[in-house]
């Protein structure tokens, strides 16, 4: 598919101090993509501007932006273990957050329904920096499942491309609450892969705090998806686990100190390079999207939440054919001026003319009362 404009999305870290008694662990923010693959005619999925379905208002954008509100809540607060009941399992803080560094679609017949254990060519083809970004793909297979990761990252292994195929239309499509919520809990168990984790209920995860799975005779170890009163063995509480590595539909899910231990090592070591920053804050994270202006000329802005304390100014820079000069050097070729909210971009292509083959600096900055700064500058390339 052919783009004007790569998305793009312009974060920083700010506010919302943690508990001090718990929450002394460096959070470290790790880097992902959102791609929507969609039909040629742009159905089967969400899309830029509803959700292919009912809703204008729930199109890819906000949808990504509210799946990994409710992943960051799942990681951001950790729970007890429903197994073994009681459980005395100690409840760490897990230390991760996920920071959006893009949302994509791509318009490809050949990979909305594409299958979990059909290979990778779909990382190859559409995945974004893929040693230093976590790629997500949504698809809609007729396979049942939710999702398939490709690999389970330890600490030697170098070069690695992470990358994960998860399904959750056909859920929205049922339960469209409960499928936001769904799609986040599916996130973090396969980045969990990801990050080193295996399953919990049906093998060896090399963890002694984590449940096995409920043993029958017949069948071997079987799970849980949830509490079922005429239903054996998931007709007892004391077989129902919360852990995300195991198969269960509750929410939030329980992280244990093995487990985070496995996260963090892998996050200091092989999959260093995808940890955006470290902050000691859980942070409020503002995002900043440009569509594809292949399909529509509108620019959308995700709004940032108001902060009483914070202005924010965007400037875009002409940095033509060449990376290397310095941005003082560079000709600004839109300066939003400092604001109390968002900056507005719905007339940003009226404004700019923005050249093919060129590259374009766009440098978000935020300030609060007290004069400190914070910039991110991103760059985007305008495809001939």
């Amino acid at each position: 598919m052919t783009n004007l404009f790569r998305f793009f999305a312009v974060f920083f870290v700010l506010i919302t101090s943690l508990s001090a008694n718990a929450q002394t662990k460096l959070i470290k923010y790790v880097r992902v993509n959102m791609h929507y693959m969609l039909h040629t005619n742009g159905t089967g999925n969400f899309n830029e501007h509803w959700d292919g379905i009912k809703d204008s208002t729930m199109n890819g954008y906000r949808f990504a932006r509210e799946t990994l509100a409710k992943a960051n809540d799942e990681l951001g607060t950790n729970h007890n273990m429903f197994r073994p009941n009681p459980n005395t399992t100690p409840v760490m803080p897990i230390g991760m957050q996920y920071q959006l560094m893009g949302v994509y679609f791509h318009r490809d017949d050949r990979f909305v329904n594409d299958d979990f254990y059909s290979g990778w060519d779909i990382q190859e083809q559409y995945g974004i920096n893929k040693r230093s970004e976590i790629n997500i793909f949504f698809i809609v297979p007729e396979a049942e499942g939710s999702g398939i990761a490709t690999q389970i990252l330890r600490p030697e292994d170098t070069n690695a491309e992470l990358a994960t195929k998860v399904k959750v239309y056909t859920n929205y499509e049922r339960f469209p609450v409960w499928g936001i919520q769904y799609a986040a809990s599916a996130i973090n168990h396969e980045i969990g892969h990801l990050l080193g984790l295996q399953h919990t209920w049906n093998e060896d995860d090399g963890c002694d705090d984590t449940p096995m799975g409920i043993y029958d005779p017949e069948s071997g170890y079987s799970q849980c998806w949830g509490f079922k009163s005429n239903q054996a063995p998931c007709n007892d509480w004391r077989n129902i686990s919360n852990n995300i590595m195991d198969y269960n539909e509750n929410y939030p899910h329980a992280y244990t100190g093995c487990q985070i231990d496995k996260i963090q090592s892998i996050l200091e070591t092989s999959g260093k390079a995808y940890v955006a920053l470290q902050s000691t804050e859980r942070a409020m994270i503002p995002t900043i999207q440009i569509r594809d202006t292949c399909y529509s000329n509108a620019v959308q802005a995700v709004t940032i939440s108001n902060m009483a304390d914070v202005k924010s100014k965007l400037e875009i820079f002409d940095l033509k054919r060449n990376l290397s000069l310095p941005l003082w050097m560079r000709r600004k070729v839109f300066n939003s001026d400092w604001k109390a909210d968002s900056p507005n971009l719905q007339l940003l292509h009226q404004k700019i003319k923005f050249k093919k083959g060129r590259f374009y600096g766009v440098r978000y900055t935020l300030k609060r009362e007290n004069g400190e700064e914070q910039k991110v500058l991103k760059v985007v390339f305008i495809r001939p």
